[in-house]
């Protein structure tokens, strides 16, 4: 049996895997399993060349809650693709607010 530090360990491993299935996979159990050590490799991950792993990423970081994806996710919001673009903001969600407020006074 793998302890959750073990389990965490391999699924980040899996991020890099050659698959695009596995690492959209990889990404979406790391956010359930809310995987704080993760937080790095799915900022990484938001440069993926498939949209879906990109999606999968931002979500993860979504439920993860991390400070310092707010904004690896801000500059997702650019992406080419809906999806991706929709999934960044929705794991924006409220954290958005106060950074957004600080970019308008910034460009007044």
């Amino acid at each position: 049996k793998l302890n959750a530090e073990e389990a965490n360990g391999l699924l980040i491993a899996l991020l890099q895997d050659n698959d695009w299935t596995v690492r959209k996979s990889a990404a979406e159990a790391l956010g359930k399993l809310k995987a704080e050590a993760a937080v790095e490799s799915l900022i990484a991950l938001i440069k993926d060349k498939i949209f879906y792993v990109r999606a999968s990423a931002a979500e993860a970081l979504g439920k993860l809650q991390a400070k310092e994806a707010i904004q690896p996710l801000f500059e997702l919001l650019e992406d080419k693709h809906w999806y991706v673009r929709a999934s960044a903001a929705s794991a924006l969600g409220s954290r958005a607010v106060e950074p957004l407020i600080a970019s308008l006074k910034d460009n007044k």
